[in-house]
């Protein structure tokens, strides 16, 4: 199982820094983040994401400025970044081939 790290706004700079990060931007109030959240969860328990990625998730409403200063304006957010620099972003409920897709 690959493990699914809850990223503070404090931490969020260092944690994707250094290699490839996919990180899902949710809140416990989004019905779409919920099922956003067991799609990457159930991936994550069977060992579906590439060894080299990890897994992120920011609480917007726990991180307001890392959402604001990344222009999130709507959730589920999934971006993924490489040594800290944003490659792909998607916006709203996104399937397990698609989440892969992106890591490519």
């Amino acid at each position: 199982m690959q493990k699914i790290e809850i990223i503070s706004a404090a931490a969020f700079a260092g944690a994707v820094r250094h290699g490839t990060v996919l990180v899902l931007f949710t809140a416990d109030w989004c019905g779409h983040c919920v099922t956003q959240s067991r799609i990457i969860d159930s991936m994550a328990s069977q060992n579906r994401f590439p060894e080299a990625v990890r897994i992120g998730v920011v609480d917007v409403g726990e991180a307001p400025l890392i959402a604001e200063k990344l222009e999130i304006e709507a959730i589920p957010a999934v971006i993924v970044f490489r040594d800290g620099v944003e490659l792909h972003r998607h916006i709203g409920i996104i399937g397990e081939d698609e989440l892969l897709t992106l890591l490519q």
